[in-house]
Order: C-alpha cells, then sequence, then structure tokens
C-alpha cells in the first residue's frame, strides 16, 4: 500500500480534495476501500490526472478524475467518477448507475488507470468552466 495504513496521511490526502459532508460519509466506507479509493487517487495523480471533489455536496460523485479538453464548457461525460452509495464506493462514468458492476475493486482500479492513460492534452480543472 502506497500510504502503508498511515491513517492521518490518507485523512490528511483526501481532506485535499474532498468538503466535509463527504469526508463525514467516508467515515461509513470500509478500510479496504478507503486503502484502494486512496491508492488509485494518488496513481491517477502521478499520471497527471485531474482530481476533484465536486462542489454540490447532494451530488453522489464526491471526487472526479480525468482530463478536461480546453474547448469544452463544462467537464465532459466519459470522465471517471468516484460515487458513494449505502457505504460503499463506485467508480463509474457521470451517468452510471451505482451496481455490484463498478463497486470499486482492485480489477477496476487498474481498468480506470489505464484508460485515463489513453488521455493527453492540456487540462483545466471544473472550476475553469463557464
Amino acid at each position: 500500500m502506497l500510504f502503508n495504513n498511515d491513517i492521518d496521511e490518507m485523512i490528511n490526502y483526501l481532506e485535499r480534495f474532498c468538503k466535509e459532508p463527504h469526508m463525514r460519509a467516508l467515515d461509513n466506507v470500509s478500510d479496504d476501500q478507503i486503502n484502494l479509493l486512496l491508492d488509485f487517487l494518488t496513481l491517477a495523480h502521478q499520471l497527471n490526472c485531474d482530481i476533484y471533489a465536486t462542489r454540490n455536496l447532494k451530488s453522489s460523485h464526491f471526487i472526479g478524475v480525468g482530463a478536461f479538453a480546453l474547448t469544452q464548457d463544462r467537464a465532459p461525460q466519459g470522465n471517471l467518477f468516484l460515487k458513494m452509495e449505502c457505504n460503499r464506493i463506485y467508480l463509474t462514468f457521470e451517468l452510471d448507475d451505482c451496481n455490484e458492476d463498478n463497486l470499486l475493486t482492485p480489477i477496476r482500479v487498474i481498468d480506470a488507470l489505464v484508460y485515463l492513460t489513453e488521455y493527453t492534452g492540456h487540462a483545466l480543472l471544473p472550476g475553469n468552466y463557464k
């Protein structure tokens, strides 16, 4: 594990990207999923992906990960989102429902990292969109 189960380091990392209500919701998620989430975010960061917390506290996706084109008016569909539902974390595309097929698992983390490596070019955070 990249964080070696250092809880303080994990929480500090998540707090950089998550709003307080989402952080409270993460308290009910299993340690295994939190570790996997942090490893995924660390590796995505090393790939120079945008990682951002959603502005909308009511949104079920609390972290977005991807590369965003300079010419678009909004973050495009097709980037990855981490969603929380029923105390579990899911790795989804923007419009995917949460179900067993997209629960955050090691193999899905690998698939997501492969997907993200295919993106190249300039990037903006969603706050830069009009």
